[in-house]
């Protein structure tokens, strides 16, 4: 009896932090691709905007 319950609680625990590892990651990820986004939207996509001062005369 004692076994089965420790057996079961071990099994929810490990339940729990998949859970918890796979909200992490998801986090992480979105976190990725946002800076993704903004590193190529600042040099490519407005890249055009800025001039340097060589381009100016």
């Amino acid at each position: 009896m004692r076994i089965d319950h420790h057996l079961k609680s071990k099994e929810n625990d490990l339940r729990i932090l998949k859970q918890r590892s796979s909200i992490l990651f998801f986090l992480a990820f979105l976190l990725v691709l946002i800076g993704l986004y903004k590193i190529i939207e600042l040099t490519v996509l407005d890249g055009q905007q800025y001039f340097t001062e060589s381009e100016k005369k």
